[in-house]
């Protein structure tokens, strides 16, 4: 879901993108240190199950070439839970 909570935003100047999130989503996602929100969206990225990060990335195209809210069910591996 994104929402004010979890929103990725693309940094065109640097082809980079940012996740910002709250006290709660960072619980949810098992982070233990303060990252930038570059870092922490390459963190979260890269705990999306390999089957289903080729379909995060074609929603999140169509959300900013749209320029409209996407909604994803996809499998994440949290780091310490599974």
């Amino acid at each position: 879901m994104i929402d004010k909570i979890h929103r990725r935003r693309p940094n065109e100047k640097n082809h980079r993108y940012e996740l910002h999130v709250d006290a709660v989503m960072e619980r949810i996602l098992g982070l233990e240190e303060k990252l930038s929100p570059e870092k922490r969206f390459d963190y979260w990225f890269e705990h999306i199950s390999h089957e289903d990060t080729e379909y995060v990335e074609r929603a999140f195209k169509v959300m900013a070439t749209g320029g409209k809210a996407v909604q994803l069910e996809y499998q994440w591996n949290h780091p310490s839970i599974g």
